[in-house]
């Protein structure tokens, strides 16, 4: 018994200490916003994509995901979960992943929850508290994309994190379409958009929800979108630029 207990105690002794030497054991390390970039090696398309905030104070994330609902309406979905960090295992609620690789602006993940599966996901820290959430507050036009069959529109993003879709008419005078406007959220480069039909994105259906990662120049005037899209199960990158638009709200109502 004394030196089944001295061996115990030993292994014990090697995993904390191997533990106390491994990044991942400090579960605060983890707190913060991530965005997913890749899934199995590879980048997801525009709807599949999600990002997970650790906080620390009450051990919760916070899951978002662009999604479409039952009724078919494309909504930005939160769910909070509890989570632990135990050596290189992650833990949130009911599922279980083995840390492959973590650093203070990378994680990457194995999901353990089905053992016939080896799914592995990849995610970069972001800001939640960052300069583009202003930025973005703005009238946009679309000026060019990689689709030379896109009509003009402009896409108006206010401070309530609703976004409103535009186009032109025949007397050239641009008008909302009110059935098209939907909720954002937006991270250092990352814009998570409920979504409506419109083929302009990919979105073909009676609804759809989308990610882009974007990128803004340094006076805020200009804008890039870009993402995977599949479109009749042909991946493609699809992106755009917006220039801003200084026009009020009234112009446009």
């Amino acid at each position: 018994m004394r030196y089944l207990f001295s061996f115990f105690s030993i292994a014990t002794f090697l995993l904390l200490n191997a533990c106390t030497k491994d990044i991942s054991c400090y579960r605060d390390m983890i707190i913060g916003a991530w965005v997913e970039i890749t899934f199995d090696n590879q980048e997801p398309i525009t709807n599949q994509r999600g990002t997970l905030q650790f906080d620390g104070k009450n051990w919760t994330c916070m899951v978002q995901r662009a999604q479409i609902e039952a009724d078919g309406s494309g909504v930005i979905t939160v769910t909070d979960m509890d989570y632990d960090v135990y050596c290189k295992l992650l833990y949130l609620d009911w599922n279980e992943f083995e840390i492959l690789h973590f650093t203070d602006s990378t994680l990457r993940v194995k999901d353990l929850g089905d053992f016939s599966s080896k799914n592995e996901i990849a995610y970069k820290k972001v800001s939640k508290l960052n300069g583009n959430a202003q930025t973005i507050q703005n009238l946009w036009e679309v000026t060019m994309s990689n689709n030379a069959s896109i009509l003009p529109f402009r896409l108006e993003f206010r401070s309530d994190k609703s976004y409103h879709f535009f186009t032109i008419n025949e007397d050239q005078i641009w008008e909302e379409k009110i059935d098209e406007e939907g909720k954002y959220e937006v991270f250092d480069a990352f814009l998570m958009t409920s979504f409506f039909n419109n083929p302009h994105f990919g979105v073909a259906d009676k609804s759809g929800a989308a990610c882009w990662d974007i990128l803004f120049d340094q006076e805020g005037e200009m804008m890039i979108w870009s993402a995977i899209v599949d479109e009749n199960g042909v991946r493609s990158n699809k992106h755009f630029t917006f220039i801003a638009i200084k026009s009020s709200e009234e112009e446009l109502s």
